[in-house]
């Protein structure tokens, strides 16, 4: 793939849609996750040139998968920093029998503290 590169200020990386998302966690559920302990088990997979997604296991059924810039961003000015987009966050469900897959909220479009709200929820103990 070559060299990384960086998010330039203005620029909104390409963040993965829904359908490579689940994509992600289906290939991390079936040959990444640590069944022994999934709790700290995880995986990072390269989208493209500028983004990665790492994919981790929450409760049950349920998978996070956030990805970003894996080179980082280009900051000219420190008050650039309040207008970027530094993530996208996926909260996904699996359900086993047909091996299907649903977004249950997405951060970029459900909004960032609505994510990190649901997120809680998931988390392992």
């Amino acid at each position: 793939m070559g060299r990384r590169k960086t998010v330039k200020l203005g620029e909104t990386p390409a963040y993965p849609n829904n359908a490579q998302v689940k994509e992600y966690a289906r290939l991390y559920r079936l040959h990444y996750m640590d069944e022994n302990h999934p709790e700290t088990s995880h995986h990072v997979f390269k989208h493209d040139q500028t983004l990665d997604v790492l994919v981790t296991w929450g409760v049950n059924n349920v998978f996070f998968a956030y990805a970003y810039p894996a080179a980082g961003f280009t900051i000219v000015e420190p008050e650039d920093v309040t207008k970027l987009v530094q993530y996208d966050g996926y909260i996904l469900e699996c359900k086993p029998v047909g091996d299907v897959w649903n977004v249950l909220v997405r951060a970029t479009k459900d909004g960032f503290e609505f994510f990190q709200s649901e997120k809680r929820k998931y988390k392992p103990m």
